[in-house]
């Protein structure tokens, strides 16, 4: 028996159901769109409990892959009180990307969604915290993705901790990416089990070097230079960053700093690295 899916309050939290990035899925040339397919005549997930956001989206992101169907995280439904009432999540086909769900005639980005209204709810327990299944929407109206397909739906893609440590160690002492991604590949057993593609891996490593970049003093730093670079005209700025993604030398350079250089040539030079001769 499937259950009927709940409806989105327009009133509910503002988060909406666009956290999941489709445009990097691998597998819509693998599914037919022209015929659906219903997970289970019953749900084996209904009045399942977990404690939180994430084992409540985990859960349903796990059962999806052993249908072979990706998921979205969609809308929160809050109390009075800000505490979350219901959590929805989604198959990753549900809605359209433009409004009003008709097809555009001309787009930059492929939209592979078709309206799916498959979809799980959770009730928040106002009283335990615990996350339980209420409803289970198991109806979808495209087809699944194959099995030996399953590995490139991008919810069901991730770079370890282990994995990403391995890449920037190999990386770090000169290795390319691709063949680093590949070195691991061949560990796992192939592609199918190594749960990720490239382009994640490059994702990771650059995700590591913008949050070294963003380390407190650098980051107040820069916003420091944008803000007056936004509020003085003869107001100059530049910096690089080195191998690593840190912040290597930086340049900056006023009005008067301008007319000095020009009236006496001199040059002020800040040794970052300093302390590091104590």
């Amino acid at each position: 028996m499937t259950m009927a899916s709940s409806s989105f309050n327009e009133g509910d939290d503002a988060q909406g159901n666009d956290d999941y990035d489709d445009t990097e899925d691998q597998t819509d040339e693998f599914v037919n769109k022209n015929k659906g397919f219903e997970e289970a005549e019953n749900s084996e997930r209904l009045y399942s409990k977990v404690k939180s956001d994430e084992e409540a989206y985990t859960l349903y992101n796990d059962y999806a892959f052993r249908q072979g169907f990706g998921t979205r995280k969609g809308k929160r439904s809050l109390r009075a009180d800000k505490t979350v009432r219901q959590r929805f999540f989604l198959c990753s086909y549900a809605g359209f990307k433009n409004k009003g769900g008709v097809e555009p005639t001309a787009y930059k980005k492929t939209d592979f969604r078709t309206g799916c209204k498959a979809s799980i709810q959770f009730d928040v327990d106002k009283k335990t915290g615990l996350y339980i299944v209420t409803k289970h929407n198991m109806i979808h109206n495209h087809g699944r993705v194959p099995v030996s397909k399953r590995h490139l739906i991008r919810s069901h893609r991730k770079v370890t901790e282990e994995q990403l440590a391995m890449l920037s160690s190999l990386t770090e002492n000169g290795v390319p990416v691709a063949f680093a991604v590949r070195v691991l590949k061949h560990q796992a057993g192939g592609e199918a089990n190594l749960g990720f593609l490239k382009s994640d891996a490059y994702d990771a490593l650059a995700g590591i070097k913008k949050t070294r970049l963003d380390g407190f003093d650098t980051k107040q730093l820069l916003n420091f230079f944008k803000t007056r670079k936004a509020n003085e005209v003869d107001f100059y700025y530049d910096f690089e960053v080195d191998d690593e993604g840190y912040l290597d030398c930086f340049f900056f350079r006023d009005g008067r700093m301008k007319i000095d250089y020009d009236a006496f040539g001199d040059l002020l030079v800040h040794d970052t690295s300093y302390i590091s001769y104590e």
